[in-house]
């Protein structure tokens, strides 16, 4: 999973493709691109509860690589990331950005481990 790749995509609200996206579109190309689908929808980021239903994942106490990750920030109750390295990898207005776990470690409401189908 090189998220590199993912440096430069616009932000788009709703937008589900590497032309532009949002946070829920921003995870579903990540997670596409590990081999997993998610819904074209964005119920998931109502609140931490959907995440799991959604994602079909179960909550986890520490991050690994490929996991979303739940956050409140300033601007959203709900918002998600992927967690890769040390860093979570989001979606903002200006852009795909990556900031240390340690920095945003207390805005974490959730972290969410694919399962597959259940």
């Amino acid at each position: 999973m090189d998220m590199i790749q993912y440096i430069g995509i616009p932000y788009e609200d709703r937008g589900r493709t590497t032309e532009g996206c949002d946070c829920y579109g921003f995870i579903r190309l990540v997670l596409l691109d590990m081999g997993i689908e998610l819904p074209l929808y964005d119920y998931a980021c109502q609140n931490p509860d959907s995440v799991a239903e959604e994602l079909l994942a179960v909550k986890v106490d520490t991050p690994q690589d490929g996991d979303v990750v739940y956050l409140a920030t300033r601007e959203y109750s709900g918002h998600v990331g992927i967690y890769k390295g040390g860093q979570v990898w989001q979606m903002t207005h200006h852009g795909v950005i990556s900031k240390s776990w340690k920095r945003i470690e207390r805005q974490v409401m959730g972290i969410y481990r694919h399962q597959g189908d259940r």
